[in-house]
C-alpha cells in the first residue's frame, strides 16, 4: 500500500517475514517511537524520531553533531514525558507521538 492508502483496523497485514497480524498491530510495530535527543545549551531538543534503539544509538550522535549541538541520547516516550518534570526546556520533534 502507498502512503495514502489505509487498512481497516480489523484487516490482516502480511509483514515481510511472512507473519500475518491485524493492521492496527502492524502499524504500531512500525511506528517511530524512539527520540534522538540533543543538548543545546541548557535545553534538550528532539532532532529526529527513529524506529528503535538499535537504529538510534549508533546514529544519534552524528545527527546531533551535524546540527552543531551536543549529543544527549536516545529515549522512549516515557522518558521524554518526564523531561518536563525535571524543569528542563524541551523542544519536541515535529512527528513525535506525544503531539496529538
Amino acid at each position: 500500500l502507498g502512503d495514502d492508502d489505509e487498512l481497516d483496523d480489523d484487516a490482516r497485514a502480511i509483514l515481510p517475514n511472512g507473519t500475518s497480524m491485524l493492521a492496527a498491530e502492524a502499524r504500531r510495530l512500525i511506528a517511530k517511537t524512539v527520540f534522538c535527543l540533543c543538548k543545546s545549551g541548557a535545553a534538550v531538543v528532539c532532532q529526529r524520531m527513529m524506529y528503535s534503539l538499535m537504529q538510534c544509538n549508533p546514529n544519534c550522535p552524528t545527527v546531533c553533531h551535524d546540527q552543531g549541538v551536543a549529543g544527549y541520547g536516545c529515549s522512549g516516550v516515557r522518558e521524554v514525558g518526564m523531561i518536563g518534570r525535571l524543569h528542563v526546556k524541551y523542544t519536541d520533534c515535529k512527528n513525535s507521538p506525544l503531539r496529538l
